[in-house]
């Protein structure tokens, strides 16, 4: 994860605008005795006019907080989350620092919030945080059970209903945030959130509409474009679910390979294919086009040729889209989206196994992953030559595109480093065309040394169950 370099000390230069103009009228002691009330009140209505053409009045300008508030009520969110850099120092330090970056040039608003809406924990990632005028907020300090895996709350820090900005500091780990808002509208809609960065992109990790981000991420040098990796990223596995024209929940899995290559199939879950197709994908323009030729799996002699185009989107490893022309993805729905993800559950059952080299051992370790019908899952760490390193086993599920796993070890010795009593985490599944499944750590225990390090890691298909 990116994090910006350590902010440097500067003193805030403070400009203060004088305003000496006098409206009033003059002392007794600077008016003649001589003057008539006719000639002071003259030369009072010149002063007034001369100072009001020096000094034109400007239209009062609209505050950043009012309009935030405003885009909040716009957009039926609770709650604006920045991520505003990373400093471990004093409160005058970070804005010093802020200053120094130019946040208070795109976030003004930094500079008007005072060291006691300021709330710390463990960490030094630094969030602005905004809540809008009529929703509550409570900030509490979390942690986990390091026994049971569980997430656990301690002290409070905040609590407030007034729309006020706070500063948020925490999270020491990359992987567990420590911090938690509990953030409740006045319609009852409730939101737990925890204000952390994606290992896979280093944005804010923003997974609901009621939470909106205003993270300044060019001025802090985080890129938030798609990642490539330097190739197309619609070669790989794609998995969505879908009605068909019956009601029925279609399961549908398109392949698009290097070579051009390309397959597409669908049917129920846990069931067999109603259709399969093979045949080639390319670009036409701006439009994805499939090739293909196939059919009913139980009609050898129903093979048809399946051609369409499509307008296609590609945006946090999720690929959408619309048919444009030629035979929809399923009969009935010409003209439809359809978000496709990186993998299902179906086709994460099976065995799936990395491994790496280490001079300690003189050997190869394998991490061997297996996920089964049932929600259950095993964790094997071995040298394959029969030394067992740690044995795990627990229970998996796919939520929201999410694989969430709970792993206690029950054999296992202490001669590696790495291993740990139970192995508790989120990952987000990718499968990619040649059928490897990567995972993306997002919170919680990392299964290999390589994932603890880069954030993710690639295991091999070695049994497929799906």
């Amino acid at each position: 994860m990116l994090k910006p370099i350590k902010l440097l000390s500067v003193a805030i230069l403070c400009i203060a605008f004088l305003v000496g103009c006098t409206t009033g009228l003059p002392d007794e002691t600077t008016v003649p005795s001589t003057t008539s009330q006719t000639e002071a009140t003259a030369q009072t209505e010149t002063t007034e006019s001369t100072e009001s053409s020096e000094v034109p009045t400007e239209e009062p300008k609209e505050s950043q907080l009012s309009e935030i508030h405003a885009k909040l009520q716009q957009d039926h969110a609770l709650c604006a989350v920045a991520y505003v850099g990373y400093c471990g120092g004093t409160f005058q330090e970070i804005q010093e620092g802020f200053v120094t970056e130019g946040l208070t040039e795109v976030l003004p608003i930094l500079s008007e919030i005072g060291e006691d809406y300021f709330f710390s924990n463990d960490g030094s990632e630094l969030y602005l945080i905004v809540p809008d005028t009529d929703v509550g907020i409570t900030v509490m300090e979390r942690f986990m059970d390091e026994t049971t895996g569980e997430t656990l709350y301690g002290d409070t820090l905040y609590t407030g209903t007034d729309g006020s900005p706070i500063l948020l500091r925490g999270n020491i780990s990359d992987i567990f945030p420590n911090l938690s808002l509990f953030i409740a509208g006045q319609g009852g809609e409730t939101q737990e959130y925890c204000p952390f960065l994606s290992l896979r992109d280093g944005m804010l990790w923003v997974e609901t509409t009621l939470i909106s981000d205003f993270t300044p991420y060019e001025l802090l040098g985080i890129y938030t474009g798609p990642e490539y990796d330097g190739e197309d990223p619609l070669m790989s596995s794609w998995f969505t679910e879908a009605p068909n024209t019956a009601g029925e929940t279609m399961v549908l899995e398109l392949v698009m390979n290097y070579d051009g290559s390309a397959s597409y199939g669908y049917g129920p879950e846990n069931s067999e294919l109603y259709e399969y197709f093979e045949g080639s994908w390319f670009y036409d323009g701006d439009l994805l086009c499939l090739s293909l030729t196939g059919g009913p799996l139980e009609d050898p002699d129903g093979r048809y040729d399946f051609y369409s185009e499509f307008r296609w989107e590609y945006s946090n490893r999720k690929l959408t889209l619309t048919h444009v022309s030629g035979n929809p993805l399923i009969y009935g729905l010409d003209g439809g989206s359809m978000e496709f993800r990186g993998a299902n559950r179906t086709a994460l059952i099976g065995l799936w196994s990395t491994s790496v080299y280490t001079y300690e051992t003189d050997s190869y370790i394998y991490t061997d992953l297996e996920l089964m019908g049932e929600n259950k899952c095993n964790l094997l760490i071995h040298n394959g030559t029969g030394t067992t390193y740690a044995a795990y086993e627990g229970t998996w599920t796919l939520t929201d595109d999410l694989l969430d796993i709970q792993m206690q070890m029950f054999s296992g010795n202490n001669y590696l480093d790495s291993i740990t009593q139970s192995i508790i985490g989120t990952y987000e599944p990718v499968i990619d065309a040649d059928g490897w499944l990567k995972l993306f750590l997002f919170q919680g225990d990392a299964m290999t040394s390589f994932m603890s390090e880069c954030g993710y890691e690639f295991f091999e298909p070695t049994i497929s169950y799906g």
